[in-house]
């Protein structure tokens, strides 16, 4: 279990609220905060979250500050391809600034830059599904969503 996943737990639990309550109030649904709250999903985006302060009467803002550190949170399994390749890291990370700031531009861009790395597969010799597993088997998708749709490599 996630560190939010414990914060949100307890200030549920506190505030005597059911899953039926915060769903209806945020727009979720229950399945997805039973998920959060036991921690098989990631935090959910900040504005559900700021909307689940509310509701719940968290006043300091530490579910926020404790979601944004979870999400920021390298999974193990991309650890040593970030440490082996800083360029990668520094991709990665100003590419998560740039999702939150304009996340239909940045979606175009990376769009792009991924047809370019399918084609020099290509080139190569490679099978541009290879990378996708790849990807599918060190990436859990629910990181590469916005808008409710998941960023298609």
């Amino acid at each position: 279990m996630n560190r939010f996943a414990k914060a949100f737990r307890t200030a549920r639990l506190n505030s005597g609220r059911t899953f039926r309550e915060i769903a209806n109030y945020v727009g979720k649904s229950i399945g997805y905060l039973s998920d959060i709250d036991s921690g098989r999903k990631n935090p959910p985006e900040r504005e559900v979250v700021l909307k689940i302060e509310e509701f719940l009467g968290v006043r300091d803002g530490h579910l926020a500050r404790i979601a944004d550190e979870v999400r920021m949170t390298v999974p193990n399994n991309l650890k040593g391809l970030v440490t082996d390749s800083p360029q990668l890291g520094q991709f990665l990370f100003m590419g998560q600034a740039l999702l939150r700031e304009d996340p239909e531009h940045f979606s175009a861009q990376l769009e792009e830059y991924l047809e370019s790395m399918r084609k020099l597969m290509e080139d190569r010799g490679l099978e541009p599904r290879e990378l996708e597993n790849l990807f599918c088997d060190l990436f859990d998708k629910k990181h590469y969503r916005y808008s409710g749709q998941v960023v298609a490599i």
